[in-house]
């Protein structure tokens, strides 16, 4: 059976491929953010601004 191209499934699918569009970034820089400032947390002492040994 062939979509009719007004339908609202169209108009969902389009609102979901928009959502995983601008949401995967989001996604992606928590993760970034979250080994870095793990890394940084235990290299660096910040109260003292010196590297830890």
């Amino acid at each position: 059976m062939p979509q009719i191209k007004n339908s609202p499934n169209i108009q969902l699918s389009f609102i979901f491929w928009v959502g995983a569009i601008t949401y995967s970034p989001i996604i992606e820089e928590l993760i970034f953010r979250g080994i870095f400032f793990n890394i940084a947390s235990t290299w660096l002492d910040i109260n003292n601004k010196t590297v830890k040994k």
